[in-house]
This record gives structure tokens, sequence and C-alpha cells, in this order.
């Protein structure tokens, strides 16, 4: 976890003595604007694709008068 994103997910055990050292300097050299704004894309992204896949009458809201 770095500023409250997971950038690891998975057991450290699987990982070698020689691999760790590397994925901790990999992770404290990310930028994490960047990592928060392509976060931010994929979550418009989604919810654009949610919205498309919505039955348009339901966009539309209740009908007046309706119950």
């Amino acid at each position: 976890m770095r500023e409250e994103v997971g950038l690891f997910c998975g057991p450290l055990s699987a990982k070698s003595r020689e691999e760790l050292p590397q994925l901790i300097s990999r992770a404290a050299a990310l930028d994490m604007s960047a990592v928060k704004a392509e976060i931010e894309a994929e979550r418009q992204r989604e919810a654009t694709v949610h919205e498309r896949r919505v039955c348009p009458t339901a966009r539309r809201g209740p009908m007046p008068g309706g119950a």
C-alpha cells in the first residue's frame, strides 16, 4: 500500500530474497499522481460501460403519475 493504493497483491513468501528489494524500489519510484489518474480514468470507463448497459427506459426514471 502506498497513499491508500494497493500496489502488490500476493504472498511475499512467493518472492525470492533478491526480488524483494527490487519490488520495494519499483513501488517507491512510482509517480503516484499518474497512478491515481490512471485509476480514475479506469473508473470513468467502467461507469460509461455500465451506463450503456442500463435499459433506456430505466434511465428516464419513473413514469409520471405511476406507482
